[in-house]
Protein backbone atom coordinates (compact mmCIF):
# COMPACT_ATOMS: atom_id res chain seq x y z
CA UNK A 1 0.00 0.00 0.00
CA UNK A 2 1.16 3.32 -0.42
CA UNK A 3 2.08 4.68 2.76
CA UNK A 4 1.39 8.34 3.64
CA UNK A 5 3.56 11.01 3.86
CA UNK A 6 5.37 11.84 7.00
CA UNK A 7 7.30 15.11 8.35
CA UNK A 8 9.87 15.10 11.18
CA UNK A 9 10.44 18.39 12.70
CA UNK A 10 13.70 18.22 15.09
CA UNK A 11 14.57 21.39 17.26
CA UNK A 12 18.51 21.91 18.12
CA UNK A 13 19.50 24.41 20.66
CA UNK A 14 23.61 23.63 21.11
CA UNK A 15 23.14 20.24 21.87
CA UNK A 16 24.94 19.19 18.38
CA UNK A 17 26.62 15.31 19.21
CA UNK A 18 22.75 14.33 20.80
CA UNK A 19 21.27 16.04 17.26
CA UNK A 20 24.31 14.00 15.11
CA UNK A 21 23.20 10.96 17.19
CA UNK A 22 19.19 10.90 16.19
CA UNK A 23 19.81 12.29 13.11
CA UNK A 24 22.09 8.76 12.35
CA UNK A 25 19.31 6.54 13.67
CA UNK A 26 17.13 8.85 11.39
CA UNK A 27 19.27 7.48 8.65
CA UNK A 28 18.43 3.49 9.41
CA UNK A 29 14.95 3.72 9.60
CA UNK A 30 13.05 1.50 6.58
CA UNK A 31 10.02 4.25 6.27
CA UNK A 32 10.41 5.58 2.72
CA UNK A 33 8.06 8.06 2.41
CA UNK A 34 9.70 11.00 5.07
CA UNK A 35 10.72 14.44 5.19
CA UNK A 36 12.78 16.40 7.85
CA UNK A 37 12.96 20.07 8.83
CA UNK A 38 15.66 20.37 11.48
CA UNK A 39 15.22 23.88 13.03
CA UNK A 40 18.36 25.45 14.65
CA UNK A 41 16.93 27.91 17.51
CA UNK A 42 19.55 30.33 17.60
CA UNK A 43 22.42 28.25 18.75
CA UNK A 44 25.68 29.77 19.77
CA UNK A 45 27.31 27.89 17.09
CA UNK A 46 25.44 27.46 14.07
CA UNK A 47 28.49 26.43 12.11
CA UNK A 48 28.17 23.00 13.54
CA UNK A 49 24.63 22.87 12.19
CA UNK A 50 25.91 23.94 8.92
CA UNK A 51 28.54 20.35 9.02
CA UNK A 52 24.98 18.52 9.87
CA UNK A 53 23.90 20.27 6.44
CA UNK A 54 27.00 18.87 4.77
CA UNK A 55 26.85 15.44 6.20
CA UNK A 56 23.28 14.78 6.08
CA UNK A 57 22.11 16.24 2.90
CA UNK A 58 21.89 13.11 0.13
CA UNK A 59 21.30 10.83 3.17
CA UNK A 60 18.04 11.98 4.07
CA UNK A 61 15.65 14.57 2.98
CA UNK A 62 16.11 17.16 5.19
CA UNK A 63 16.18 21.03 5.49
CA UNK A 64 17.96 23.09 7.40
CA UNK A 65 16.28 26.10 9.05
CA UNK A 66 18.35 29.21 11.16
CA UNK A 67 16.52 31.05 13.49
CA UNK A 68 17.66 34.59 14.65
CA UNK A 69 16.28 34.26 18.01
CA UNK A 70 15.38 31.85 20.72
CA UNK A 71 11.90 31.88 21.09
CA UNK A 72 11.15 28.99 22.83
CA UNK A 73 10.65 25.13 21.57
CA UNK A 74 6.70 25.45 20.51
CA UNK A 75 7.74 28.99 18.23
CA UNK A 76 10.53 26.95 16.48
CA UNK A 77 8.41 24.02 16.08
CA UNK A 78 5.76 25.82 14.71
CA UNK A 79 8.26 27.18 11.73
CA UNK A 80 9.29 23.86 10.95
CA UNK A 81 5.48 22.60 10.89
CA UNK A 82 4.80 25.18 8.00
CA UNK A 83 7.64 23.70 5.68
CA UNK A 84 5.39 20.46 5.42
CA UNK A 85 2.37 21.56 4.14
CA UNK A 86 2.57 18.36 1.60
CA UNK A 87 2.45 15.90 4.85
CA UNK A 88 -0.28 14.16 5.97
CA UNK A 89 1.63 13.68 9.71
CA UNK A 90 3.77 15.51 11.72
CA UNK A 91 6.69 14.51 14.34
CA UNK A 92 7.51 16.28 16.87
CA UNK A 93 11.12 14.85 17.77
CA UNK A 94 13.23 16.02 20.16
CA UNK A 95 17.01 16.31 19.13
CA UNK A 96 18.22 13.61 22.18
CA UNK A 97 15.81 10.68 20.75
CA UNK A 98 17.69 7.60 19.06
CA UNK A 99 14.56 5.73 17.08
CA UNK A 100 14.52 1.68 17.02
CA UNK A 101 14.18 0.95 13.05
CA UNK A 102 10.46 0.41 12.36
CA UNK A 103 8.92 2.95 15.15
CA UNK A 104 7.14 4.87 12.26
CA UNK A 105 5.32 2.34 11.14
CA UNK A 106 2.75 1.44 14.45
CA UNK A 107 1.94 5.19 14.62
CA UNK A 108 1.19 5.89 11.08
CA UNK A 109 -0.90 2.37 10.94
CA UNK A 110 -3.15 3.64 14.35
CA UNK A 111 -4.14 7.34 12.77
CA UNK A 112 -4.82 6.12 9.13
CA UNK A 113 -7.13 2.94 10.27
CA UNK A 114 -8.55 5.51 12.95
CA UNK A 115 -9.60 8.72 11.52
CA UNK A 116 -11.11 9.64 15.21
CA UNK A 117 -7.20 9.23 16.87
CA UNK A 118 -4.90 12.73 15.99
CA UNK A 119 -2.19 11.89 18.44
CA UNK A 120 0.17 9.13 19.00
CA UNK A 121 3.00 8.32 21.02
CA UNK A 122 5.55 5.54 21.36
CA UNK A 123 6.64 3.86 23.91
CA UNK A 124 9.69 5.88 25.33
CA UNK A 125 12.21 4.73 26.84
CA UNK A 126 15.35 5.99 28.72
CA UNK A 127 17.74 6.46 26.56
CA UNK A 128 20.83 5.42 29.31
CA UNK A 129 19.19 2.95 30.79
CA UNK A 130 16.67 1.02 28.35
CA UNK A 131 14.95 -1.03 31.10
CA UNK A 132 13.33 2.15 32.09
CA UNK A 133 10.50 4.33 30.90
CA UNK A 134 11.43 7.63 30.10
CA UNK A 135 11.09 10.54 33.04
CA UNK A 136 8.68 12.75 31.49
CA UNK A 137 5.79 10.71 30.14
CA UNK A 138 7.09 7.06 28.99
CA UNK A 139 3.76 5.98 28.01
CA UNK A 140 1.97 9.28 28.26
CA UNK A 141 -0.57 10.45 30.69
CA UNK A 142 -3.25 12.34 32.52
CA UNK A 143 -4.26 15.29 34.13
CA UNK A 144 -6.13 15.76 37.67
CA UNK A 145 -9.23 18.61 37.97
CA UNK A 146 -6.79 20.87 38.16
CA UNK A 147 -4.96 20.04 35.06
CA UNK A 148 -1.64 18.54 37.17
CA UNK A 149 -0.25 16.56 34.50
CA UNK A 150 0.75 12.88 35.71
CA UNK A 151 2.97 10.28 33.58
CA UNK A 152 2.29 7.32 33.17
CA UNK A 153 6.00 5.22 33.91
CA UNK A 154 6.71 7.38 36.70
CA UNK A 155 5.28 7.47 40.15
CA UNK A 156 6.67 11.22 41.61
CA UNK A 157 10.25 10.96 41.51
CA UNK A 158 10.76 7.20 40.75
CA UNK A 159 10.57 6.42 37.05
CA UNK A 160 9.21 2.58 36.85
CA UNK A 161 10.78 -0.58 35.16
CA UNK A 162 9.37 -1.42 31.93
CA UNK A 163 7.49 -4.92 32.80
CA UNK A 164 5.19 -4.39 29.82
CA UNK A 165 2.67 -3.04 31.97
CA UNK A 166 1.76 -0.55 29.69
CA UNK A 167 1.98 -2.95 26.53
CA UNK A 168 -1.18 -2.24 25.74
CA UNK A 169 -3.15 1.00 22.94
CA UNK A 170 -5.30 2.98 25.32
CA UNK A 171 -6.02 6.98 25.35
CA UNK A 172 -4.39 9.15 27.09
CA UNK A 173 -5.24 12.68 28.39
CA UNK A 174 -1.42 13.68 26.30
CA UNK A 175 1.35 12.62 24.54
CA UNK A 176 4.78 13.06 25.45
CA UNK A 177 6.54 16.15 23.10
CA UNK A 178 9.91 13.77 23.44
CA UNK A 179 7.97 11.55 20.44
CA UNK A 180 4.15 12.67 19.45
CA UNK A 181 2.69 12.54 15.56
CA UNK A 182 -0.20 14.64 15.02
CA UNK A 183 -2.33 15.33 12.20
CA UNK A 184 -0.98 17.93 9.93
CA UNK A 185 -4.66 19.56 9.17
CA UNK A 186 -5.59 19.07 12.93
CA UNK A 187 -2.23 20.37 13.94
CA UNK A 188 -2.90 23.37 11.71
CA UNK A 189 -6.81 23.78 12.62
CA UNK A 190 -5.35 24.13 16.57
CA UNK A 191 -2.75 26.78 15.32
CA UNK A 192 -0.08 24.35 16.61
CA UNK A 193 1.82 24.75 19.57
CA UNK A 194 0.58 28.01 22.05
CA UNK A 195 4.04 30.10 22.07
CA UNK A 196 3.14 31.27 25.40
CA UNK A 197 4.71 28.47 26.83
CA UNK A 198 8.78 29.36 25.87
CA UNK A 199 9.30 25.53 27.07
CA UNK A 200 7.49 22.37 28.32
CA UNK A 201 3.88 21.74 28.34
CA UNK A 202 3.13 23.10 25.56
CA UNK A 203 2.28 19.29 24.04
CA UNK A 204 -0.04 18.93 27.33
CA UNK A 205 -1.87 22.67 26.00
CA UNK A 206 -2.30 20.98 22.23
CA UNK A 207 -3.15 17.55 23.54
CA UNK A 208 -5.79 19.01 25.75
CA UNK A 209 -7.52 21.62 23.11
CA UNK A 210 -7.10 18.53 20.77
CA UNK A 211 -9.79 16.59 22.90
CA UNK A 212 -11.59 19.54 23.20
CA UNK A 213 -11.76 19.54 19.52
CA UNK A 214 -13.31 15.98 19.39
CA UNK A 215 -10.08 13.99 18.51
CA UNK A 216 -8.15 11.39 19.97
CA UNK A 217 -4.79 11.03 21.65
CA UNK A 218 -3.39 7.34 21.99
CA UNK A 219 -0.35 5.60 23.51
CA UNK A 220 1.11 2.82 20.96
CA UNK A 221 3.50 0.43 22.82
CA UNK A 222 4.60 -1.46 19.85
CA UNK A 223 6.29 1.56 18.72
CA UNK A 224 9.48 2.22 20.63
CA UNK A 225 12.59 5.00 20.88
CA UNK A 226 14.50 6.00 23.65
CA UNK A 227 14.90 9.85 25.23
CA UNK A 228 18.13 11.15 27.05
CA UNK A 229 16.20 14.20 29.05
CA UNK A 230 16.75 17.65 30.41
CA UNK A 231 19.28 18.42 27.44
CA UNK A 232 17.66 21.27 26.19
CA UNK A 233 17.36 23.12 30.11
CA UNK A 234 21.49 22.23 30.72
CA UNK A 235 22.57 23.55 27.09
Amino acid sequence: MDLPKVGIVIVTYNTYKKTNACLNSLCNDNYPNKTIVHVDSASNNPDVIGDFEKRFTGKLNISFIYLKDNLGYGHACNIGAKELKECKYIVFLNNDVILEEGWLFPLVEEVEKDTSVAVVQPKILNRINKQLFDYAGGAGGFMDYFFYPFCRGRILFKVEKDNNQYDLKTDICWASGACMLVSRKVFEDMAGFDENYFMYVEENDLCLRIWNYGKRVRFIPDSRVYHEGCLTVSA
